[in-house]
């Protein structure tokens, strides 16, 4: 097993299923997946995309060296809400001056 830094499995030991993450992809493109399992006692976890297809399968170390080279990052849900907020908030306001 690799030596990581007791922060970052720490970090993975918090995550919980609902959580979302962000994976720097080979090409340095974003993929944001869901954690929606967490397998055998926490050793093994399985993340999903928006359509719930399965993207990504790590075991706990694997996490947390990616977590620790800023590979893998928790995105904040509180932002990805706000995000989609102003989203809507724009949409209304586009089709209010058109209307």
């Amino acid at each position: 097993m690799v030596d990581v830094a007791p922060e970052f499995i720490a970090k993975v030991e918090a995550l919980v299923p609902g959580a979302w993450l962000e994976f720097k992809q080979a090409d340095g493109e974003p993929l944001r997946a869901k954690l929606t399992a967490i397998l055998e006692g926490g050793q093994r976890f399985i993340f999903v995309n928006r359509r719930g297809m399965k993207v990504a399968e790590r075991d706990r170390a694997e996490l947390a060296v990616d977590m620790l080279h800023s590979r893998v990052l928790v995105v904040d849900e509180r932002q990805l809400f706000e995000r989609a907020l102003e989203r809507v908030i724009g949409t209304l306001r586009e089709k209010q001056a058109h209307a």
